[in-house]
């Protein structure tokens, strides 16, 4: 990513055809999309939960609890799409976008790339968890501790993956702010 616009070569800059603010071309399926992928996914939490709370599919459990922050981060990162793709312009091209969006769509960007981050890591761990109840007591030493090293290394990567986000830059809002930095 450019620090500022005027990090862009020239010559890409200036085979780009003028800007259109007032009528630009727009790809609006993301809206539908996402939340048609938000719907199913909240019924399929939702489902899954009550299940568990019902006891009609075994109690809860730890991957549940770590279903809860990993529904939560996909629901901000669904939001945070939403909102850039409404108010900031990631539903068109690049010179269709006024440079005063850029700050704040490279803010939603980072967001999102965090609530991905926490999202995936929840998600991947909960399904280390769940298959570590499905097979309790009927899998080898081996497979268990390679279980435990899955999930060791996805909470190694998920803190390291924080960290790069958080101290990419300093200070961390200079990842955003770079590009009315003059």
């Amino acid at each position: 990513m450019p620090g500022n616009l005027q990090d862009i070569p020239e010559s890409v800059a200036s085979s780009w055809p003028a800007p259109n603010y007032i009528d630009p071309v727009r790809r609006i399926w993301i809206v539908p999309y996402a939340s048609v992928l938000q719907a199913v996914m909240t019924l399929m939490v939702g489902t899954r939960l009550w299940l568990r709370v019902t006891n009609k599919a075994g109690a809860l459990g730890l991957d549940d609890a770590l279903l809860v922050p990993a529904y939560l981060a996909a629901t901000m990162f669904t939001a945070l799409i939403l909102l850039s793709n409404y108010k900031y312009g990631t539903d068109r091209h690049i010179w269709d976008v006024q440079i005063t969006m850029f700050e704040d769509a490279a803010l939603i960007a980072w967001l999102a790339e965090f609530a991905w981050l926490i999202s995936t890591c929840c998600s991947k761990v909960s399904i280390l968890l769940f298959y570590r109840r499905l097979t309790k007591g009927t899998f080898s030493r081996r497979w268990k501790y390679a279980t435990i090293g899955a999930i060791i290394f996805v909470v190694f990567y998920c803190i390291a993956f924080v960290l790069v986000l958080v101290l990419n830059c300093r200070p961390t809002e200079a990842y955003w702010k770079s590009y009315s930095y003059t």
